[in-house]
């Protein structure tokens, strides 16, 4: 996700359509604040994760998806 492109909200659909075919690397770099509702509506299996440091670092990374990721 770049910050010049459409947001993640707006892709959401397209991730759908992905995620039905094949696997997603979903890269948030920009919109970080948009994840948590866009994961509550993408299917958890089949989707990879990629964000910065900068967003969420190690310690904050798994409770994170706990929170806003269906399992």
């Amino acid at each position: 996700m770049e910050s010049i492109g459409p947001s993640l909200l707006d892709l959401v659909p397209v991730f759908r359509e992905i995620l039905e075919k094949s696997r997603l690397i979903l890269e948030v770099c920009a919109g970080f604040e948009q994840l948590p509702e866009a994961l509550r509506k993408l299917p958890s299996e089949g989707l990879f994760l990629a964000i910065p440091d900068k967003f969420t670092g190690d310690d904050e990374f798994r409770p994170f998806t706990q929170a806003n990721w269906k399992c």
